[in-house]
């Protein structure tokens, strides 16, 4: 089967220490061990400010435990303009003196329509049998892929 994996969650780096990093991983995993093909798309791959050695080390951890099944990464970035915008907002956070949580919400709402219309990229060009959304209490991007309404089963 054919798995499309998605963690919209800026702060669930795939290959960080989290415990919700570990579940990407194991879960990834044990899809692979059952002989399934994974494309994993997310925001994060690999923990923001951690060294380069560990985070090589941690993937080929997570390498020498795979199964028969191929497994993919797909960085989805956000959008350069948003990037921008979001920096505008960082200088006028600056500006006042106080941060506020409006450039995160702000970013994660942005993020949704980009992860979602590469989800939807995925769908049409390869045959994906199943979507699995790693919950995120600010993404939905897989609930509502376009091509999802084709024929194909999409699942959270």
């Amino acid at each position: 089967m054919n798995i499309a994996y998605v963690c919209a969650d800026f702060g669930v780096a795939v290959f960080g220490h989290k415990g919700a990093s570990v579940h990407v991983r194991e879960m990834v995993g044990a899809f692979s061990e059952l002989g399934h093909d994974v494309q994993v798309h997310a925001p994060t791959l690999d923990e923001p400010g951690g060294e380069a050695a560990v985070t090589a080390a941690q993937r080929a951890r997570f390498e020498s435990r795979l199964g028969p099944g191929k497994v993919e990464f797909v960085h989805v970035t956000q959008e350069g303009r948003h990037a921008e915008w979001l920096d505008e907002l960082r200088h006028a956070e600056a500006m006042i003196g106080r941060p506020t949580r409006l450039r995160q919400e702000l970013r994660n709402l942005l993020y949704n329509p980009t992860l979602r219309d590469r989800l939807d990229r995925t769908l049409v060009a390869g045959p994906v049998d199943f979507v699995y959304e790693r919950y995120a209490c600010s993404g939905s991007p897989a609930s509502t892929p376009r091509a999802c309404t084709a024929s194909r089963t999409c699942s959270r």
